[in-house]
């Protein structure tokens, strides 16, 4: 993957993990609504990873400056599903990843979609269930492990490290991303290696 490219789908995927944790905080919190507004955002910029990694031909220019590219990656990405529907998502998903359902999760994506339309006020009553954190958990880190490896550590991956060494996390508040999380894991990424108090460590994505 062209190194510019990594970059701008790097930071699109450190922000879909930001709003993934912010929105378990808020969840755990019991700010259910404002949580499900950042989940469904989470969960569409991870899709749009999933479709944009795929169209490296398309969106590059030999001329493309990192700033040029930025632009356009996010021009590229409001084309796919401008409305934030959920139909619209499946199929454009669907057609890059023809052996991948995600049917399963329908119901999920449903609430979650109507939940984000009611980021603005709708004289209608709804309900929620408690347990569904854990339907959300199971569909961000199902997406989430088809991010190619050359896009490098999200944040949720270098939580994960920091957790397997037993590091303290910068963000207290970085533990949200697996508290009675049964589905947190990493995924394959670019190796690196950390030097911490003289000891070597070598990561590339190993749930070990």
């Amino acid at each position: 993957m062209d190194s510019r490219l990594y970059l701008c789908l790097n930071a699109w995927l450190q922000t879909a993990d930001h709003n993934y944790i912010a929105g378990r905080i808020l969840w755990f919190d019991h700010f259910e609504t404002q949580a499900c507004n950042l989940f469904w955002l989470s969960i569409e910029q991870l899709i749009k990873i999933l479709i944009l990694q795929q169209k490296e031909k398309e969106i590059l220019e030999a001329n493309d400056d990192l700033d040029i590219l930025h632009k356009k990656v996010a021009k590229y990405a409001k084309r796919i599903a401008a409305f934030h529907g959920f139909e619209e998502l499946r199929v454009k998903l669907s057609q890059e990843y023809p052996g991948f359902n995600i049917d399963k999760f329908e119901s999920v994506f449903k609430k979650l979609e109507e939940y984000f339309f009611r980021r603005y006020y709708v004289r209608k009553s709804t309900s929620i269930y408690i347990f569904l954190i854990d339907d959300i958990d199971a569909l961000y880190f199902c997406l989430r492990k088809l991010v190619k490896a050359e896009i490098g550590l999200g944040t949720i991956d270098e939580i994960f490290i920091q957790r397997k060494n037993r590091w303290q996390h910068p963000l207290p508040s970085f533990q949200m991303a697996y508290l009675n999380n049964k589905h947190f894991q990493t995924r394959k990424h670019t190796s690196i290696n950390y030097l911490v108090n003289g000891k070597s460590y070598h990561e590339n994505g190993s749930n070990d």
